[in-house]
């Protein structure tokens, strides 16, 4: 079987674009050149400390350039990475050999017998030429060794860890997003966090394609975008949420594209991109499965919400309870299963929730096919509430209270008050300077008005940052647990 060398394929397109810039960020930026010699650097500092073919790193940093030169020395030496989050320090039978840590002083992860430290040198580097041979790296054994341990949300359950093959992880990687530039170099702002699924692969499709990643720290977006020539950026709604406050009534000059993560988004939120963007294009998928499905769109007319399969990577089927296959139209849960296969979690059942099952993957999703193909997803399973009997679903609820003035964040839960029966709650995050009283009830009395009484929210709880994953998910869940010692913002009538 032919061996998919993602390590020296990644190395070679590095190694073409020496002049180019490969990361523009608010640490510091790095040339294609610069960068081989950080990749370099990790990788001896790696070897050294006994990282080989069939060890498994978990890499522990929020600085885009190191994680990603990480991920590619791990490639290079055969080794399967993750990434370090406290989930993982803590999950037990993982089989963490190793820790590569380039955080804050401040934040020293978990101990661990072989932590490795990040050699903040390593960034200045310049007699690095001749690293490869001082390296000289195995690679992987054959393209079933595992390359990537991928953490689930959590939306599904609990979080889990992913097994994803070499050969899987170079297909993700090698795919090209019909949203991505085609007539000039990828100049990206992705929004997901770097060793995140979409986030590494992003990245390494950017490199690979010779383009630039941009990234930004806290505080501003649109001036360091506009700086570096940003026309792509990739995202969560949630995400996008705090440049579009930023950019107020849009942009004069668009940016090119904005790519977003998740179902059909509101008629709102897509009316508000295209003051900013030339294109969007909306796409879905999972850490488990990677991108399943998309459409890019030049006009919010056009768009109805459907989504084209990647008929390349995976087949997406919408079944009923049964798991029997359901015509064209009809609403039931979506599963898929990936043309090469559908990766196992590391020391789980495959059947642990009920999330892997007979090959496929169920991610959770309910939605429809229509007469073209295209797949329609209407909300999560688990954003279907059910109130009394009635059910409805929490992304709508969700839209009227993003967009309600006053309130930069927001989402809402079932909680179930004194008598044991579920009610609807929100909880939100307040623009600053306002008076969060007056907005929380302007925003209970305009949901009673737009609202059947029984799915009209009763209370509702100011915070200053919202429970989410890593990808901008509502936990739901999570909420109740945060405003469980809160006194509400403000009651319903």
């Amino acid at each position: 079987m032919q061996l998919h060398d993602i390590g020296n394929d990644l190395l070679s397109a590095i190694r073409s674009n020496v002049g180019r810039m490969a990361f523009v960020t608010s640490f510091g930026n790095l040339t294609y050149g610069q960068f081989d010699n950080l990749i370099g650097g990790i990788a001896l500092d790696l070897k050294e400390a006994g990282v080989c073919r069939g060890s498994r790193v978990a890499i522990d940093t929020r600085d885009a350039r190191i994680a990603t030169a990480s991920v590619i020395a791990c490639c290079l030496l055969g080794a399967s990475w993750l990434h370090g989050s406290r989930a993982a320090y803590q999950k037990p039978g993982l089989g963490i050999t190793h820790v590569y840590w380039a955080g804050n002083r401040n934040e020293v992860p978990p101990g661990h017998p072989r932590l490795i430290s990040f050699d903040s040198s390593r960034l200045k580097s310049r007699d690095m030429e001749f690293w490869l041979d001082k390296v000289d790296p195995e690679g992987y054994a054959s393209d079933s060794d595992i390359c990537r341990i991928g953490q689930s949300s959590g939306t599904t359950g609990s979080t889990k860890f992913i097994a994803i093959t070499l050969r899987d992880m170079w297909e993700r990687a090698m795919w090209k997003s019909s949203g991505m530039p085609a007539d000039v170099l990828p100049v990206i702002a992705c929004l997901f966090p770097p060793l995140s699924g979409v986030g590494c692969n992003t990245r390494l499709r950017t490199l690979l394609a010779g383009g630039c990643c941009v990234e930004t720290g806290p505080g501003t977006l649109l001036e360091p975008w506009q700086a570096a020539g940003v026309n792509t950026v990739i995202g969560s709604p949630a995400q996008f949420s705090a440049f579009l406050r930023e950019a107020g009534e849009g942009l004069a000059d668009r940016i090119g594209a904005a790519m977003v993560g998740g179902g059909k988004p509101s008629e709102r939120f897509l009316q508000s991109l295209f003051t900013c963007f030339k294109t969007v294009t909306v796409f879905y998928g999972s850490t488990e499965m990677g991108h399943a499905a998309e459409t890019r769109i030049t006009d919010q007319a056009d768009f109805d919400g459907g989504l084209t399969p990647i008929a390349d990577m995976v087949y997406i089927e919408v079944v009923d309870d049964a798991d029997q296959a359901l015509p064209t139209g009809s609403e039931g849960r979506i599963r898929i299963r990936g043309t090469l296969g559908t990766p196992s979690y590391v020391n789980e059942r495959l059947s642990v929730e009920n999330t892997i099952r007979d090959g496929w993957f169920y991610p959770g999703d309910i939605g429809h096919f229509d007469t073209s193909g295209r797949l329609h997803v209407s909300g999560r399973g688990n954003e279907v509430l059910n109130i009394g009997g009635v059910k409805f679903n929490a992304l709508v609820l969700d839209d009227v209270v993003q967009g309600y003035k006053g309130v930069k964040d927001g989402y809402c839960y079932l909680h179930d008050n004194q008598f044991g029966s579920a009610e609807i709650e929100v909880i939100f995050v307040p623009v600053a300077g306002q008076d969060v009283a007056s907005i929380a009830q302007g925003l209970l009395a305009d949901c009673a008005r737009t609202l059947p009484a029984n799915l009209a929210p009763k209370r509702a709880f100011a915070v200053t940052q919202l429970p989410r994953t890593d990808t901008g998910k509502a936990m739901r869940g999570k909420a109740q647990e945060v405003v469980a010692t809160l006194q509400p913002a403000a009651i319903a009538s």
